[in-house]
């Protein structure tokens, strides 16, 4: 019986990990979180390479992340959750606009509006464009 739980078990651990491993990781929510993650985690360098822009313009956006979202830090404490709430794809033109709700650790919480492109390649980028 022991034995027949711990099969059980380890099918239901590995169906898990291949349904994990096999969903769709460039969609415009997942790369907003994926953003959004970075962010919480100052991993600066990661958010830069979610960006749809030249390595020369990912040189400038790595200080620029640094300061503007360090001093965001500071004001309201960090990142304390967040969650997408809308996705909004525009197939034809390429472009998505993911809407986060965000709850910083001062306890404010406020909706952010992330817009992604896709870039040469057809995957889904944050956008730069207003």
């Amino acid at each position: 019986m022991k034995k027949m739980i711990a099969i059980m078990t380890l099918c239901l651990m590995m169906v898990g990990v291949m349904v994990s491993c096999c969903g769709d990781s460039n969609t415009p929510t997942a790369v907003a979180i994926k953003s959004m993650k970075c962010i919480q985690e100052k991993d600066y360098e990661g958010l830069v390479n979610l960006v749809n822009a030249s390595e020369q313009e990912k040189q400038g956006l790595l200080a620029l992340f640094q300061e503007k979202l360090s001093k965001q830090d500071e004001k309201n404490g960090g990142i304390k959750s967040f969650e997408a709430i809308n996705e909004e794809i525009d197939e034809e033109k390429g472009t998505a606009v993911v809407t986060m709700k965000v709850l910083y650790n001062d306890g404010s919480e406020k909706e952010q509006k992330t817009k992604l492109e896709k870039d040469e390649k057809g995957d889904w980028k944050l956008s730069l464009k207003k």
